[in-house]
C-alpha cells in the first residue's frame, strides 16, 4: 500500500477489525461507511471523518504527511441496559467491545504503511432505546498517519 489513500486506509482498518479472532467471535456485522441498525447488534462500522495533509518538504518530489481521522462506531444491545454496557458471562458489552477494538488498532501498522501507531484521540459513549432493548453506542475516533511522496 505505498502512498496509501484515505480509501485504502479505511479498507485496511476495517479488514484488521474483521480479521481479529476476538471481535469475529461475537460481532455480527462489520460495515464501512454506513451505520447498522440496532437489530443487527453487536456491530462495528468504520468511516473516514477527515484527511489533513501537512507538507514535510518543499518541491515537486517532496513529502507530505496525510493524517486520516477515522471513526469506528460500535453498538451493542440488550433488554437490560447494564448488560449492554458491562456484558456478562454470555454477552459482551460495549466496554468489552471498545477494549477489543482498541487492542486491534493500537498494534496494527497496516502492513507497515503507517508512520506511527494509530492514536485514539477520543472515545464517546451514548445510550438509546431502539427496537427491543437498550443500545449502547461508542464512537472511537483515531488518527492514522501516512508519509506520502508527491508526484510519485
Amino acid at each position: 500500500m505505498p502512498n496509501a489513500t484515505n480509501k485504502e486506509i479505511l479498507v485496511a482498518i476495517s479488514a484488521a477489525l474483521e480479521a481479529d479472532a476476538t471481535l469475529a467471535s461475537y460481532v455480527k456485522i462489520f460495515k464501512t461507511g454506513l451505520l447498522a441498525s440496532a437489530s443487527m447488534t453487536p456491530c462495528i462500522n468504520t468511516a473516514i471523518a477527515a484527511t489533513n495533509i501537512t507538507a514535510e518538504t518543499i518541491g515537486r518530489r517532496g513529502y507530505d504527511t496525510h493524517t486520516h481521522t477515522v471513526m469506528i462506531d460500535c453498538c451493542t444491545q440488550s433488554m437490560a441496559s447494564d448488560i449492554a454496557l458491562l456484558g456478562n458471562a454470555a454477552t459482551k458489552g460495549i466496554l468489552d467491545m471498545v477494549n477489543d477494538v482498541a487492542d486491534v488498532v493500537r498494534i496494527s501498522t497496516l502492513d507497515g504503511e503507517l508512520e506511527a501507531p494509530m492514536e485514539i484521540t477520543s472515545l464517546d459513549y451514548g445510550i438509546t432505546a431502539e427496537g427491543s432493548g437498550m443500545s449502547w453506542v461508542a464512537v472511537i475516533t483515531l488518527e492514522a498517519k501516512v508519509r506520502v511522496q508527491r508526484n510519485a
